[in-house]
């Protein structure tokens, strides 16, 4: 009794501690500190960590005949001393401390372990750990706006493939569509003026005039002119090469007569065994192989050699068209300098390409000429 009266005297915090660090007593000064730590609370921190080092300078003190310089984390005065005061962002207080075994005579064992806290708590871990309550809510705020931005992303990405599914869908239906008319055209419009030729021969029979017969010969020719431009048009709808005899020979079929037409020599290559093709694939390839013998025309007037070689695997189809051209600097061949100077030419293959979720590379270079690369992969190609 009189040594807990001698403590209570003192103007410094002393707690006296068991074992597991349950207060049993403390003195006036630690009541105004800390008010919640009563008897039969634990001055134990929260955190495992910190509990087991605690524990460990309550052992050591225990076990030593000399005061043992240490330190205690605790909530602060306001806060609640049996909560997680280290999982929240509630402020911590750490205290030097000294501890000393205080013995029961009477028991001959150490019972008890005098803690006397410093009259200062430790200003610089407050800072810190202020700071570190900072750095917590910051986290949480910078973890929402993460957490939006991905969700915003995802319904990007989202809205995206909609808008790629619709797409195709709509790229399908236009080439189904064109492939209608250009049948309509050669089957029934082509009839047609088969059948007025056949009338014409027969109507030449009935007449015996000069100027009959010549006003006859002008219904022709304006017959055959109307005939070209149906089989014109049909082409540009459809090749109808491409139904009779399939990508590979109507790709062949268009470089012949290009090179025919133009007057430069011209080497053709197919590798591997075709695929069954979607049609919205054939006819985008042979589109951007005609878009780009229509480019060297344009641009590389001084190519005198273009080779073009369609290769077929098992998990791509690739189309290549290169020239021996002058080229060009492969910055000007971007989607944005191509605007810039009207040029669509690329960039509609590009985007044909795109489309049908095919990959498209140009390789160019001042006096190397230019090298075209499309590519088809295996999940689009029987779409």
């Amino acid at each position: 009794m009189h040594a807990l009266a001698a403590i209570d005297a003192i103007d410094v915090p002393i707690f006296l501690l068991r074992s597991d660090g349950t207060v049993d007593h403390r003195n006036r000064a630690a009541a105004i500190r800390l008010p919640l730590a009563i008897p039969g609370a634990s001055l134990m921190p929260c955190a495992d960590d910190k509990a087991r080092q605690f524990a460990a300078y309550l052992d050591r003190c225990m076990a030593s005949n000399r005061a043992i310089p240490g330190a205690l984390d605790i909530a602060d005065s306001l806060g609640d001393i049996h909560g997680d005061t280290l999982g929240d962002d509630r402020p911590l207080v750490r205290f030097r401390c000294h501890g000393a075994v205080l013995r029961d005579e009477a028991q001959g064992a150490a019972q008890r372990v005098l803690l006397r806290l410093s009259e200062g708590d430790d200003r610089r871990f407050r800072a810190l750990n202020d700071i570190l309550g900072e750095l917590r809510s910051e986290l949480r705020r910078s973890k929402r706006f993460y957490d939006g931005l991905c969700a915003h992303a995802a319904a990007r990405d989202q809205a995206e493939q909609e808008r790629d599914v619709v797409l195709m869908r709509l790229y399908r239906a236009n080439h189904d569509e064109r492939l209608r008319l250009a049948r309509d055209l050669h089957d029934n419009t082509g009839q047609h003026i088969a059948g007025l030729g056949l009338g014409l021969r027969q109507l030449e029979r009935h007449v015996s005039t000069t100027e009959g017969h010549a006003q006859i010969d002008r219904l022709r020719g304006q017959l055959d002119h109307v005939s070209q431009e149906l089989r014109r048009i049909a082409f540009a709808l459809r090749p109808a090469a491409l139904d009779d005899f399939g990508l590979t020979i109507a790709v062949r079929t268009l470089v012949e007569e290009w090179s025919e037409t133009c007057g430069i020599l011209t080497d053709f290559q197919s590798a591997g065994r075709k695929p069954p093709l979607a049609s919205e694939v054939e006819i985008t390839l042979f589109r951007v192989c005609q878009e780009a013998l229509t480019n060297i025309v344009k641009h590389a007037p001084d190519a005198t050699r273009v080779s073009v070689t369609v290769q077929y695997r098992e998990t791509a189809i690739s189309l290549t068209i290169e020239d021996n051209g002058p080229g060009c600097s492969e910055d000007t061949m971007t989607t944005a300098r191509l605007l810039a100077v009207k040029k669509f030419g690329i960039v509609g293959m590009r985007e044909r390409i795109a489309m049908i979720g095919g990959t498209f590379e140009v390789e160019t270079s001042e006096g190397g000429g230019t090298t075209l690369y499309a590519r088809i992969g295996s999940t689009e190609l029987a779409a």
